[in-house]
């Protein structure tokens, strides 16, 4: 069911509560047409007549909530929109893929809340996410952050604890000296302090762990300490989202049967019923940890009403979708919920979520939380007074999204059809791997395979690949990867190829094609720079030159492992690796081990490689954030004179020095 643009509705018969600032709810009529709201009018104003009326006799109308923290996933929209959730900010995903969800279309699918977004989260070497934006210095974080707003429209700034003092500084002065200032938001950067970050001007902390004192824990800080801290919040503009739930969750014992994990993915559910048995087998070795964490929530909790209390911005946050056990919708309800057991009334958390927070978060506020003409069409009906009862919101007599009325049974039947889609992916994780070849350059074919990639025992994607020795001696490395999608997104289609001459990448091809977005990157090595062209649909975005020797292209495929068994050497070398699809130059470290093993050291974490004896690739295991993705190789296949044929990476281990990194010879 689509809005009906040219038409004109009425909602009447409610109760609203505008939340505009200093006024009262009251019955009125609100006229929406298209996505926005058009008037606010008494109950039968002469502008009423003629409209289409939608009677809401008995509830509140209220703006939807806004959750100011989570990490996005398609899937999840309709649990949002089940628990009146309008409007959602990400807090750090691949750039490219967040404007394509942001889009009116995408988000119109599920359909789903609206979407604020900040491209990949920002952090420093090593960082906890794959898809992280590497900032080592301020001169980098500059460069970085430049391309980065090139690359399309964001509203904000995110980063990890791992991010360096000085690209952190840089980040703020960058975000606020734009023509539109953005945020910068994050919990506190190693090494800096609260009051760093209040002289620094940083605009948003994220959990309370970041109000503690340095080397105090919530069992041994003082309340004088506390309440110190609460002053200087108190005398400035930072805005903290507490993420009580987040805390709350750790001391529950999960329940492995909950029906609403049916709704989820299933490396999702693998994850969560994982962190279940650590948690049990924790508290079970260890009982005492759970009384100090509930004696520690106590103090968060009388902390969070002392900052209500100073007039600290608070900003509601769930932080779904980064925690386990914490499911989209319900995870922000049981915030406010809990916010309200901490002594905040219920009507001062109601605005915290919707007209102060839009408020708390910038230019938000000129399209969300509260009810205006001119304001997104963003609304939710309730059966109940949302000042006496928060929980209401989990069960929505109607949601307006964008000016598209849902109703609770067709919110029920979205979910539904949602958990029905989750079931048939967990059968398609067990099906026979199926994906055709790549296309092969000229040259003679050394050695093919397939492998797939897992994460939490459930596939991520699957990969065939070929290696093609050229005329010239190159070998050219070519693959066709294919990543699942989810319930609500596309399967995502990768083809590479990289050739590697004299121990160089001198020769690239690479393309994503996700729903209707096809991303391109390709050149090759000219006068000893490798001259790169992105494009995007086919339209030309930049060139990128390359003047250092890059050994390989490192997206996660095993192209980049198997040049690493044949050209890779003992010691440091330069590579490349994309950070929103952008290439960017990056310093690795490789170490062979007397078994064969290469372990490296890489800017998007560690991993070792593991190889069989006719040079494919049989396991690698990487970092990611605090987990393991395990790369397996299912077949190979050697072809051509055995002259030709790749060297055993195995029986070459400990055979070169750092010095021959430097100098790389060709093989």
């Amino acid at each position: 069911m689509l809005p009906l643009f040219l038409e004109k509705i009425a909602l009447v018969g409610a109760l609203v509560h505008t939340l505009e600032p200093a006024t009262e709810p009251g019955p009125a009529a609100v006229i929406i047409e298209a996505d926005r709201i058009a008037a606010v009018v008494p109950p039968g104003d002469p502008s009423l007549a003629g409209l289409r009326t939608i009677d809401l006799s008995g509830t509140h109308l209220v703006p939807g909530l806004i959750d100011a923290y989570v990490n996005f996933d398609a899937d999840h929209d309709r649990l949002y929109l089940s628990h009146g959730i309008t409007l959602v900010r990400d807090v750090g995903a691949d750039l490219t893929q967040m404007i394509a969800e942001r889009d009116s279309l995408a988000r119109n699918r599920n359909p789903g809340p609206s979407l604020l977004i900040a491209g990949a989260v920002l952090d420093g070497p090593n960082p906890a996410t794959r898809s992280a934006i590497v900032l080592a210095s301020r001169e980098e974080a500059v460069d970085k952050l430049s391309r980065l707003l090139e690359l399309g429209p964001i509203d904000f700034f995110s980063f990890h604890l791992g991010l360096p003092e000085p690209a952190w500084r840089a980040t703020i002065e960058f975000a606020h000296r734009q023509q539109r200032p953005l945020q910068v938001w994050g919990p506190l950067p190693r090494g800096v302090s609260l009051d760093a970050a209040l002289a620094g001007r940083q605009d948003g902390l994220f959990h309370l762990d970041a109000l503690l004192p340095e080397g105090r824990t919530w069992e041994t800080v003082l309340d004088s300490e506390l309440r110190a801290v609460v002053e200087k919040l108190a005398k400035s503009e930072l805005a903290v989202t507490p993420t009580l739930a987040a805390y709350a969750q750790r001391l529950v014992p999960p329940r492995k049967d909950l029906p609403e994990l049916a709704y989820l993915s299933p490396i999702t559910v693998a994850q969560w019923l994982g962190d279940a048995a650590q948690r049990e087998q924790l508290y079970n070795k260890s009982p005492e940890l759970l009384e100090r964490g509930i004696k520690a929530f106590a103090r968060q909790s009388a902390l969070v009403a002392e900052l209500h209390r100073a007039g600290v911005r608070i900003v509601p946050g769930s932080a779904a979708g980064q925690m386990p056990w914490l499911l989209p919708g319900e995870a922000l309800v049981n915030e406010l919920k809990l916010l309200v057991r901490a002594g905040i009334p219920s009507a001062d958390v109601l605005r915290l979520a919707t007209e102060a927070g839009a408020r708390h978060l910038g230019f938000v506020e000129q399209q969300h939380g509260s009810i205006r003409a001119g304001k997104t069409a963003n609304l939710v009906a309730l059966d109940t007074d949302p000042r006496e009862d928060l929980a209401s919101f989990a069960r929505p007599r109607q949601v307006w999204i964008r000016g598209r009325g849902i109703g609770a049974a067709e919110l029920r039947t979205l979910r539904d059809s949602l958990a029905q889609r989750q079931k048939e992916l967990q059968k398609l994780s067990f099906a026979p791997l199926e994906i055709a070849s790549p296309q092969l350059p000229p040259g003679e074919l050394v050695l093919s395979g397939l492998c797939e990639t897992t994460f939490a025992n459930q596939r991520l994607r699957g990969e065939r690949w070929a290696v093609v020795r050229a005329i010239d001696g190159g070998l050219y490395y070519c693959a066709r990867i294919l990543s699942f999608g989810t319930a609500s997104t596309a399967d995502t289609l990768v083809t590479l190829q990289q050739k590697v001459l004299d121990n160089q990448l001198v020769e690239l091809k690479f393309e994503v094609q996700s729903g209707p977005r096809v991303v391109t990157l390709e050149g090759e090595l000219a006068a000893g720079t490798l001259n790169l062209q992105q494009r995007l649909n086919g339209v030309f975005q930049k060139s990128v030159r390359i003047r250092e020797r890059m050994l390989f292209l490192d997206t996660g495929s095993v192209t980049a492992d198997l040049i690493l068994g044949q050209h890779g050497r003992v010691g440091a070398f330069k590579a490349l690796f994309l950070e929103d699809f952008e290439p960017a130059k990056g310093d690795y470290s490789l170490s062979v081990q007397p078994n064969g093993e290469r372990w490296l050291e890489a800017p998007l974490g560690k991993r070792i490689v593991e190889y069989a004896v006719d040079g494919s690739v049989a396991k690698v295991l990487r970092q990611q954030g605090n987990g393991l993705v395990l790369t397996k190789g299912l077949s190979a296949e050697v072809s051509g004179e055995p002259s030709a044929r790749l060297s055993n990476p195995r029986a070459a281990a400990g055979a070169a020095d750092n010095s021959k990194a430097a100098n790389p010879a060709p093989r």
